[in-house]
């Protein structure tokens, strides 16, 4: 019997290099969103230090400096709200991917189970050819004692 061969080999192996890369893609989607929501959670800590720091100030304040509290407590959670449309984005961006990515294993999945199918196709066949080589084989081990042994018999005279 032929060697087994698949032939959608090349396209197997490209779908696994297409799931690879797919896998990278959103390795670096979710390392983006990771690094804003870090990047929130240290500006949101940071402006909630400064303002309980700012409000046990005791004394006399210009209306500058309270301006200026003031204008960069605004451009802080200006910040923030700015970090959390990005972080929205990245969001959205990471469950594209995840999609793709999830497409990207189905494709190359029924490709595998195609092969492995056809996989056990030829090896039941070629079980089924050896069994019947195997057959073969012992019906004529016992033709051939059946044959030794009416030869070994003497003849009887009459």
């Amino acid at each position: 019997m032929a060697r087994f061969s698949f032939r959608l080999e090349n396209v197997l192996r490209v779908r696994k290099k297409m799931e690879e890369n797919t896998e990278r893609d959103f390795s670096k989607k979710k390392a983006d969103l990771l690094q804003v929501e870090r990047e929130i959670e240290q500006t949101a800590g940071h402006l909630t230090r400064f303002m309980r720091e700012s409000s046990k100030l005791e004394g006399v304040f210009t209306a500058a400096e309270a301006i200026g509290l003031d204008n960069y407590i605004s451009r802080e959670k200006g910040r923030l709200e700015g970090l959390a449309v990005l972080r929205s984005e990245k969001q959205e961006e990471v469950d594209r991917s995840l999609e793709t990515l999830h497409k990207a294993r189905k494709d190359r999945k029924s490709i595998e189970t195609l092969k492995q199918r056809l996989l056990d196709r030829y090896l039941y066949a070629l079980g089924r050819e050896e069994d019947n080589e195997l057959d073969d084989v012992n019906g004529r081990i016992a033709l051939n004692r059946e044959l030794v042994t009416i030869e070994d018999l003497p003849l009887e005279e009459t």
